[in-house]
């Protein structure tokens, strides 16, 4: 993939404001972008199954023994403005898992009877974890099939398309999780379902990798968890 060349940072960090490379190299590549809106999960009314750290401290989120079963196999998920992530199993199980994952039980009991076990971190991540534990950030972080985690891409056509009221994409994306088997030059950007904001287009675009290391170093950082 070309490169970008002499891309300038305009604005202190957290703006998320760059200035556009001052020119772009003469390789160009085709890219389809879609986007997708993370979904939290939504606990249950009535829901009593407590999410619990190693230490069997409560975290506070109560699910349905359902929802407690499909967060703990995913590995990780959204509740509220947060996500929990699993990083263990109690002794004692919160939860029968083996009825909801009656397949898995039936051929792994002892995997199917550890979702029920699981024990759960909170992360400051409010729209999920990417590769490599990044944080996903609406608008700017992507995931791609074939590009590497950390890749700094600038989509032209992204460039000053309102977000919301106030923010215009500077046109930047971040690589910051794989996209399984999807066709090459795929690239799934997380949107945010709660804002109005049109930071397409979603389709057909053109787009240049990004050598500058001020801007990767800022993207990058700005995944990190705190």
């Amino acid at each position: 993939m070309g490169a970008l060349c002499l891309a300038v940072a305009a604005n202190a960090e957290g703006d998320f404001a760059f200035e556009p490379p001052l020119f772009l190299s003469a390789s160009a590549h085709s890219l389809t972008l879609v986007g997708v809106a993370t979904v939290p999960v939504v606990p249950e009314a009535g829901a009593t199954i407590a999410l619990r750290d190693a230490n069997g401290q409560a975290l506070g989120p109560l699910l349905a023994d359902g929802q407690f079963c499909e967060l703990a196999a995913a590995g990780s998920g959204i509740i509220a403005d947060a996500t929990y992530q699993v990083v263990g199993t109690a002794r004692a199980p919160q939860v029968n898992c083996r009825r909801y994952f009656s397949r898995l039980a039936r051929k792994i009991p002892v995997a199917a009877g550890a979702l029920g076990r699981s024990v759960f971190q909170k992360l400051d991540a409010p729209h999920g974890l990417g590769a490599e534990r990044f944080r996903l950030i609406p608008w700017w972080s992507v995931s791609a099939a074939r590009l590497p985690i950390g890749t700094v891409l600038f989509i032209p056509a992204l460039r000053d398309r309102l977000i919301d009221r106030k923010r215009r994409h500077d046109g930047y994306l971040f690589v910051a999780d794989r996209l399984g088997d999807a066709p090459p030059g795929t690239l799934s950007m997380v949107v945010d379902g709660k804002q109005s904001g049109a930071a397409g287009p979603i389709g057909e675009v053109i787009g240049y990798q990004v050598d500058d290391p001020v801007i990767a170093r800022h993207l990058r950082r700005a995944h990190l968890l705190p």
